[in-house]
């Protein structure tokens, strides 16, 4: 089974000098907590010039097996709608936004 991921990270772009620029990339965060690491990072936080929210889209395959396992736990059902399905997936992979590519299930 293939499913869909979304990731929110947050890019700082650093001046180095010298015409040279550091991407820093973090999971989201506050501003504040960001600027705290580039400097942890060995960065001069006055450096930063540019903070940049992105969201990144990626696919996952996923064990069938695995979320029929889940599924089996559940009160029995003859089929199961998508919904229940992605609920499943998300015990395994809790970032999963939406299932892509289904095989084995009978939708309702």
């Amino acid at each position: 089974m293939v499913v869909e991921l979304e990731r929110r990270l947050m890019s700082l772009f650093i001046d180095c000098g010298n015409g040279l620029v550091r991407r820093q990339v973090f999971a989201e965060m506050d501003e504040a907590r960001a600027r705290q690491l580039v400097r942890e990072y060995g960065f001069d936080p006055a450096r930063v010039y540019a903070v940049v929210y992105e969201q990144v889209v990626f696919r996952h395959d996923v064990d069938d097996s695995e979320v029929a396992a889940v599924l089996d736990r559940r009160p029995y059902r003859e089929c199961h709608s998508l919904d229940e399905v992605l609920d499943a997936v998300r015990c395994i992979v809790p970032q999963a936004v939406r299932i892509v590519r289904l095989r084995g299930y009978s939708k309702r």
